[in-house]
């Protein structure tokens, strides 16, 4: 079971560590895009607010890796048998699927951000859900 568990938490790193670089990606796009291109005044606070939503995001993806790779052993522990081939199945399908989406969001969001820096428009005053999320 420990060696499940480290081999979860060695994978969920490497997951980790890409929902990271996507994030930061996308900040650092937003950044130029919101301050130089738009012309809006930088706000120290929204970096903030990003850095400890990205820090909160990953600890408690981290966290439900952890609820992921018990918790077949604990159905197993209570009396509902279930087959190694499945829990293992189970477990990759799990973590995988956590990160996917978060990562795709954020690389969709600094690809697009980095199109528009390289195709700028004139600056106009963006509608909300135009502004680039950081």
């Amino acid at each position: 079971m420990l060696d499940i568990f480290i081999s979860n938490l060695s994978d969920v790193s490497i997951a980790v560590g890409l929902f990271v670089a996507s994030y930061i990606a996308n900040m650092c796009f937003s950044i130029y895009y919101n301050t130089k291109i738009l012309q809006q005044e930088f706000d120290k606070q929204k970096i903030i607010n990003s850095v400890l939503k990205m820090i909160a995001m990953s600890v408690g993806l981290v966290a439900l890796t952890t609820v992921i790779t018990f918790l077949p052993n604990y159905l197993t522990m209570i009396g509902l048998e279930i087959s190694p081939e499945f829990t293992e199945s189970f477990n990759i399908i799990a973590i995988v699927s956590l990160f996917i989406g978060g990562v795709y969001k954020y690389i969709k969001e600094a690809f697009k951000t980095f199109q528009q820096i390289l195709n700028p428009t004139e600056p106009v005053s963006p509608s909300e859900d135009e502004l680039t999320d950081i």
